[in-house]
C-alpha cells in the first residue's frame, strides 16, 4: 500500500486519529483531575454512573434524617428538662403539704402554707403547658378512651356459708349495688354494746363498715363503703344466729363466709350491668382523667351527680329536665344526658374504665432513614395539674393536706414515669443518630469507590496521553513534510 499519493497522505491521517486519540485522554484526564470523579460523563461508565447517583440520592436523604433525628432529640430535651422542674415543683408541694399536717400550726399558718401551695401548683401547671417545640405543646395531652361496661344493677360475690353454726347465711342480699370491683381481704369486728358490734370488711381498696350491727336471724348485715355511701355489701344472717356470741364468733363466721382463712378461696365482688336508664346515654374523658375504673350515679329526690372510683368521690350539680345536658367533674370526666332526664328520678348507676393510650399523649413523628415507613414516634404523656389529678387541692385543713399528700405521690409516679419513658425515647434517638452518621460514612465510602476519581492514575493518564499527543504532533508534521518531498520529485 502506497502511504503517500497525489490525492492523499494516510501516514499523516493516521498519525492524526492518533493525536486525537491522545488529546482526548489527556482532556478526560484533566476533567477527572478537576471534578475529582472519574465519571465525568454517562459513557465513561453508565452502570457505575447509575450505581453513584443512588448512592449519592440515598447519602442526600440519611444526612436530612441525621437533621431529623437532632431536632427529635432536642424536642424530647424540651419536654425532659420541663417534667425535671415538674418534679421538683412536685416535691415542694409535697413538702407543704406534709408541714401544714402537723396539728401544732394555727389556722393562719395552715393558712399562709396554702398560699404558697397554690402558688406552686399554678406554676407546676404553667411548666406543662408552656413546655413547647414550634409552637406545638408538648405536655398538655390529648384527650382519654373511654369503655363502658354498663349499669350497676347488683354486685355478685363468691361467698360460702361458714363451718360456724348459726351465723351467716353465706349469700349476697340483693341490697348489695354501687361501685365494687375486688376481693375479700380482712374483716375487723369490734364491740359497740351488749348486743351490737362494729364490723369492718375490705374489699378491694374500699373498706365497707357498719356501726352498731346488731345479728338478727333472717336479717340482713349491711356494710357502707367508707370513700362512697352509694356502694353498699349486704350479707345474709342465717336463720338462726345463735352462733354469734362474741366479737370473736361474729368475725369467724364473716371471714369464713368471705374465704378470708388460709387454705380458703376469698370472695370476689363484681358489679354487674344492666341498660342504661333516666338519659344518661354516656361519658367522655379529657386528657386530665386519671386512668381507673370508675362509677357514675344520680340518686333520687336529689339534684347531685356522683363519680366515685372506689376511693374518691367527685359531685356535680344537675337540675334541668327535658334538656340534652353534659356536666363536667373536677378529673375531666364528663357525664352526658339526653333529653329524657327527669330530675328526682334515680340513675342506675353505669360502670366505665378510663384507658391512657395514644390518644393521651402527645405524638410526633420523625422519619428516620430513606424510606418513608422508616419512622421514629416520640409519646410525650400530659402532665398538666388536671392530667395528674392534683387540680383544686389545698392543704388549708389536716384533711385536705392528707389528701394533697396522697395524691401528689400519684402525681410524681407519674411524672417519673413520664420522664423515664421519654428517656428511653431520647436514648433510641442517640443510638439512631450514631447509627446514621455510620451508615452516610459507608455510604460516602461505597460511593467513593464507585465514582471518584483515582487522581495519581488520572496524572499518569494525563502525562502519557499529553506526551503522546506532542510526539503525534510532530509525527504528523513529518507525515505531512512527505508530501513535499513527492513534489519534488515530480519537479525534477
Amino acid at each position: 500500500m502506497v502511504d503517500v499519493t497525489g490525492l492523499s497522505n494516510l501516514s499523516a491521517l493516521q498519525t492524526q486519529n492518533n493525536m486525537k486519540k491522545h488529546t482526548t485522554s489527556a482532556a478526560d484526564a484533566i476533567a477527572q483531575l478537576s471534578s475529582g470523579t472519574r465519571l465525568i460523563k454517562a459513557s465513561s461508565d453508565s452502570s457505575a454512573a447509575a450505581i453513584s447517583k443512588g448512592m449519592s440520592s440515598d447519602i442526600s436523604v440519611l444526612n436530612q434524617t441525621k437533621i431529623n433525628a437532632s431536632n427529635a432529640s432536642s424536642l424530647i430535651q424540651v419536654a425532659a428538662s420541663a417534667m425535671n422542674d415538674q418534679l421538683s415543683l412536685l416535691t415542694s408541694l409535697k413538702t407543704l403539704a406534709t408541714k401544714a399536717a402537723d396539728a401544732s400550726l394555727s389556722p393562719t399558718n395552715r393558712g399562709l402554707v396554702n398560699n404558697e401551695y397554690q402558688q406552686i401548683l399554678q406554676q407546676t401547671d404553667d411548666v406543662a403547658n408552656r413546655a413547647r417545640w414550634n409552637g406545638v405543646s408538648l405536655m398538655t395531652g390529648g384527650a382519654g378512651t373511654v369503655t363502658l361496661s354498663g349499669v350497676v344493677a347488683q354486685a355478685t360475690a363468691s361467698v360460702v356459708a361458714p363451718t360456724l353454726a348459726n351465723s351467716m347465711a353465706g349469700t349476697v342480699n340483693a341490697a348489695t349495688t354501687g361501685f365494687i370491683d375486688g376481693t375479700a381481704t380482712d374483716v375487723v369486728v369490734n364491740i359497740a354494746s351488749a348486743t351490737s358490734y362494729d364490723v369492718s370488711i375490705k374489699v378491694g381498696e374500699q373498706w365497707f363498715t357498719a356501726e352498731g350491727a346488731v345479728p338478727t336471724a333472717g336479717g340482713i348485715l349491711t356494710l357502707t363503703s367508707t370513700s362512697d355511701s352509694g356502694s353498699r355489701i349486704a350479707l345474709d344472717y342465717a336463720a338462726n344466729v345463735g352462733g354469734i356470741v362474741s366479737a370473736a364468733t361474729f368475725q369467724q363466721g364473716l371471714e369464713e363466709t368471705l374465704g378470708i382463712p388460709a387454705g380458703l378461696l376469698n370472695a370476689t365482688f363484681l358489679s354487674q350491668s344492666t341498660a342504661a336508664n333516666n338519659g344518661l346515654t354516656g361519658v367522655t374523658a379529657a386528657s386530665s382523667a386519671p386512668t381507673g375504673t370508675y362509677s357514675v350515679r344520680y340518686d333520687a329526690n336529689s339534684d347531685v351527680v356522683t363519680l366515685t372510683n372506689g376511693e374518691q368521690k367527685w359531685t356535680q350539680s344537675i337540675a334541668t329536665t327535658g334538656a340534652a345536658q353534659t356536666i363536667s367533674f373536677a378529673n375531666g370526666i364528663s357525664a352526658t344526658f339526653d333529653n329524657t332526664f327527669v330530675v328526682g328520678t334515680s340513675v342506675t348507676p353505669m360502670t366505665f374504665d378510663v384507658a391512657r393510650s395514644a390518644a393521651n399523649e402527645i405524638s410526633l413523628t420523625f422519619q428516620l432513614a430513606e424510606k418513608s415507613t422508616d419512622t421514629l414516634t416520640v409519646d410525650i404523656a400530659g402532665t398538666t395539674i388536671q392530667a395528674l389529678g392534683i387540680n383544686g387541692t389545698s392543704v388549708d385543713t389536716i384533711t385536705n393536706a392528707d389528701n394533697a399528700s396522697n395524691l401528689l405521690q400519684v402525681a410524681i409516679d407519674r411524672v417519673n414515669g413520664a420522664f423515664s419513658q421519654i428517656g428511653a425515647q431520647q436514648k433510641r434517638l442517640e443510638s439512631t443518630q450514631n447509627n446514621l452518621t455510620n451508615t452516610v460514612t459507608n455510604l460516602e465510602s461505597a460511593r467513593a469507590n464507585v465514582a471518584d476519581a483515582d487522581i495519581a492514575a488520572s496524572m499518569t493518564n494525563f502525562t502519557i496521553s499529553n506526551t503522546m499527543a506532542q510526539v503525534s504532533n510532530v509525527a504528523l508534521s513529518q507525515s505531512l513534510g512527505l508530501t513535499q518531498q513527492l513534489l519534488s520529485i515530480v519537479r525534477t
